[in-house]
């Protein structure tokens, strides 16, 4: 079974538990309303095909890189 092991949500892309990765299609916001604005987001749907995922963007860890 494959699993998010990390998101990252400016660039839409999800890294799943396989080295794979999936697209993230869909940002909710704290109303549940759909957003386009990744500061907004409190959840996501990734995914493509027979593959989906959804989750909590609190859930990650935010890690900064230079």
């Amino acid at each position: 079974m494959l699993d998010v092991e990390a998101i990252n949500v400016a660039e839409r892309i999800a890294l799943l538990s396989d080295g794979s990765s999936a697209p993230i299609t869909n940002l909710f916001d704290a109303d549940g309303e759909e957003t386009v604005d990744a500061d907004e987001a409190v959840a996501f749907v990734a995914g493509a095909g027979a593959q989906w995922f959804a989750g909590r963007i609190d859930s990650y860890q935010r890690v900064t890189t230079y």
